[in-house]
């Protein structure tokens, strides 16, 4: 069983659509407890890093992923859902990720 992460800041309707697209079966998680009989957890996302990090804390989400990354099965982030699996983001002045990836998402360079 697949599980979208629902925290409030995703495009949930596209991930659930693409999973069912490739025939698995898929949940709604909304908390940590629904971890346990997953085999894969996508992240998806859209808007900005700190405010998508404070729906994690305000959900006591962050202990849960990173322990359902830790025992090996897949963790999978979509648009902001990927970039708070790196260890900070600089948008909005700065805020600590899950720590999943070692790096700083920065956004690009005007050129």
């Amino acid at each position: 069983m697949i599980g979208v992460l629902d925290y409030g800041m995703g495009n949930l309707r596209s991930v659930c659509s693409a999973v069912y697209e490739i025939g698995q079966d898929w949940m709604l998680s909304k908390n940590g407890e629904d971890f346990g009989d997953l085999s894969h957890l996508i992240i998806p996302g859209v808007g900005h890093f700190a405010t998508a990090m404070h729906q994690l804390q305000k959900r006591d989400l962050e202990g849960s992923i990173r322990a359902f990354a830790a025992s090996g099965r897949p963790v999978l982030g979509v648009c902001l859902g990927m970039q708070i699996l790196a260890s900070h983001g600089a948008e909005g002045g700065g805020q600590a990720g899950l720590g999943l990836i070692s790096g700083k998402v920065e956004p690009l360079p005007k050129t």
